[in-house]
Parts: C-alpha cells; structure tokens; sequence
C-alpha cells in the first residue's frame, strides 16, 4: 500500500514545523520510519512507490535526520528518572550521528547541543522527527501534579525547536493529541496541524478501496475460513472497524486491528484480548 504521496506532498511544501494526531497503532512511527528513510537516502526502499521520481530533487536530499520516540521514556517512576531516560534517549540520538554533546546537562541542553553540532559537522540544516511527544503527559492523566511537572521539562525541551529553527530544515510531529495547556503543543515553531485536513486525511489507515484492492487474498482466506461470502466479511469488518474519520469525508480502518484481523481469522473485540465470534 503506497502512502508517500502524502509525504512527498508535505516534503515540497515550505512549511518547516508539521504536526499529526492519530490514535495510537494507527500508523503514525511507520509515517515517521518513511521520512527517516527519505532524508537517509535510502532510495532502494521507495522503489515503485509514488515518491520515487522525487527522490532526486533537492527538496527531497538527504540530511542528517534526528529521530526522537518519546515513548522510549520512563513516566512508572519518579520526575528525575523521566528526565534522566529523556537525556539518555537525546544522547542516544548524537551517538547515532556520531557528534558531540554535553552529557551532564539537562535535557533540552542536550538537544540544543545535538542540533547545533550535527548542523556543524554535516553542513546541512537537518531533520527532526519526533514521535509520540505527549506520551509522557498521556500517560500521567491520572497524576496531575506529576503531569505538569512532566509538561514543564518537556515544553524547555521543545522550545529548542523554536531557538534553533535556523538549523532545522523539517520538523514531523505525531502524538494522540494537541496539547494547548501549558504550553507544550505551542512549544514547536508555529506548527502546521494536518490532523483534520482533507488532503490528509487518510495519510494512515485504510480507506475501503485499499482495503479491497491490497487485501483481496487475505479477504478471500478469511471467507473460506469462516465458509461465508467475502461480502459478508466486508460487512462485518465495515461495521466493526471502519469507524475513524478524520477529514470529515473519507472514514478509514485502524490497520492494526485491522491486520489482527487477518492474522487471527475472526473480529476481535476492542480494548480485550477476546475474539468476538459473530453469526456469519
């Protein structure tokens, strides 16, 4: 299934900052694995795929990329060991650069370090791709005063973004939701949201074309599994997983469950590890 339409579409633009919200397992860290894979020059990947032609214009060049996954933080413990694990996760992304930076310091010294270094050594404006930032806030709801502790080291974190905007060429957000308290989400440099837009509104998920033209064996496996029309199937699967619209036209499949689906051969309730057994 070919997405990079939508990540050529965004590359050409001029827009610096880019933001999107999706559900968790819905796409977002395979959308940010793309355009690291785009910037790293690895055109072997995109082979028959709608960016291909592209990959050979300046706008599409590769540039030293800085991939951040803030789930990789720790938010079971206490304040100090999120801000020791969001250190090691901002050192662990300049070793992979192979520049250096100022270990003892606090988080968003690091990440100011790594930005202006890795723009010194490659002699290029980079990429900064930065998924699930609100996973530690997300994940403290229940912790209120824990959460806005989070938030305060998280909004000096991002507001690196906004003083170094001169050594950045791209920035590519994801989380499961635009955080206005606090300031955390205004903390990137006046970002593009592209959630709700029409012209992506199905950057992730599956439309029922796709569904239908990508899956057709796999439709068919299940049908005879399960000894009923694939249009049954399709019925079943509509009204169990073709509930997320985010353009206000076009609503799209969660692939995830949707691929579970596939693998296990029958619907699965959400949120449980039960298979829900339908009458076909």
């Amino acid at each position: 299934m070919d997405k990079t339409a939508y990540l050529a579409r965004l590359i050409e633009d001029r827009t610096k900052t880019w933001f999107l919200a999706r559900p968790r397992r819905f796409g977002k860290s395979l959308t940010v694995s793309a355009l690291k894979s785009i910037f790293s020059g690895e055109k072997e990947l995109f082979k028959g795929l709608a960016v291909e032609k592209r990959l050979g214009e300046e706008r599409f060049a590769p540039r030293p990329v800085i991939h951040l996954d803030l789930s990789d933080t720790v938010i079971s413990r206490d304040l100090e060991s999120f801000e020791e694990s969001l250190r090691d996760l901002t050192v662990g992304a300049a070793n992979q650069l192979k520049v250096v930076v100022r270990q003892n310091k606090p988080p968003s010294t690091v990440l100011s370090d790594l930005i202006t270094e890795t723009y010194s050594k490659y002699k290029s404006e980079v990429v900064i791709l930065i998924d699930e930032y609100d996973f530690t806030v997300t994940g403290l709801l229940d912790e209120q005063d824990k959460a806005d502790s989070a938030r305060k080291i998280l909004r000096e974190y991002y507001l690196k973004l906004k003083s170094k905007e001169n050594y950045i060429y791209l920035t590519f957000v994801t989380g499961i939701t635009k955080y206005a308290r606090g300031g955390l989400y205004s903390a990137f440099n006046s970002p593009t949201d592209i959630s709700l837009e029409l012209a992506y509104g199905t950057v992730v998920g599956f439309t029922q074309d796709e569904l239908e033209r990508y899956y057709s064996k796999e439709l068919d496996d299940v049908a005879n599994t399960r000894n009923v029309t694939k249009e049954k199937i399709l019925e079943e699967m509509k009204h169990y997983y073709n509930g997320f619209c985010f353009d206000g036209q076009t609503f799209v499949y969660n692939p995830f469950s949707t691929l579970q689906f596939f693998r296990k051969k029958c619907l699965i309730i959400s949120g449980t590890d039960r298979e829900r057994q339908v009458s076909w």
